[in-house]
């Protein structure tokens, strides 16, 4: 029996791949670094290191033949700090709505994105993680991911049940995607066709078309799936 190669889990806050080096400007992003995460307490830093476990493409340490920028959420300072490595210094601390959340990089290093649940609002960054655009998303707008050509983000938005996807040029909301339950966090497939959604309260998680949002498949693998992430190709089990 063959499934997508996508995980979820039924404990963690977001979704993307902590010190994923991408090939071009931002090279890595770390989320809510020294923020608590989900539920916690946004005065405290996060448990261990934001920056350990940075890793190549191929799995082993980053070398230091050039610089790895990572942005990481200050969730309770309302800003974005930019680390440059391997020696990690700070560069720029950028002041982006309340309560930023989550945060995700475009796959080329071109952009970033960062939630704000409090402020109904979706910050895009530049590699430099100055702000380009601040794109209003009522309802709590909380995970974010890129599609694989940089061009447009899908949003889960769980207080207003719904996905939904902004254009990345332009910074304006390209459409709306009812979803009837709170989608919490989300991942989108390598080759760009296919994205799945974590559904607080109903114990599913959702395949959707990441062209128009289109629901294509729900399953319940059992517990409280949270979050959620992708792998390339497919696994077989049984």
């Amino acid at each position: 029996m063959r499934f997508p190669a996508c995980w979820t889990s039924t404990h963690g806050c977001d979704s993307s791949c902590v010190g994923r080096r991408l090939s071009l400007g931002i090279a890595a992003v770390v989320v809510g670094g020294f923020a608590a995460g989900c539920g916690g307490d946004p005065t405290q830093p996060a448990s261990g290191n934001a920056l350990a476990g940075e890793t190549r493409a191929t799995g082993g340490p980053v070398e230091a033949r050039g610089e790895t920028t990572a942005l990481v959420a200050l969730e309770g300072q309302a800003a974005v700090a930019v680390v440059t490595g391997p020696r990690w210094r700070l560069v720029r601390r950028t002041r982006v709505a309340a309560g930023p959340h989550n945060l995700a990089a475009d796959p080329h290093g071109l952009a970033a994105a960062v939630t704000s649940p409090p402020s109904d609002r979706v910050t895009i960054l530049d590699p430099a993680g100055r702000v380009r655009a601040a794109v209003r998303v009522t309802g709590g707008p909380h995970d974010v991911r890129f599609t694989p050509d940089g061009e447009r983000l899908w949003v889960t938005v769980e207080r207003g049940r719904r996905l939904v996807q902004i254009g990345v040029r332009r910074g304006r909301v390209l459409r709306s995607v009812a979803v009837g339950a709170r989608p919490h966090d989300l991942a989108v497939s390598r080759d760009g066709r296919r994205m799945w959604v974590t559904i607080d309260g109903s114990g599913a998680v959702e395949e959707r078309s990441t062209h128009t949002g289109r629901l294509l498949a729900s399953r319940r693998p059992g517990g409280t799936p949270h979050d959620v992430g992708s792998a390339p190709g497919a696994a077989r089990y049984g």
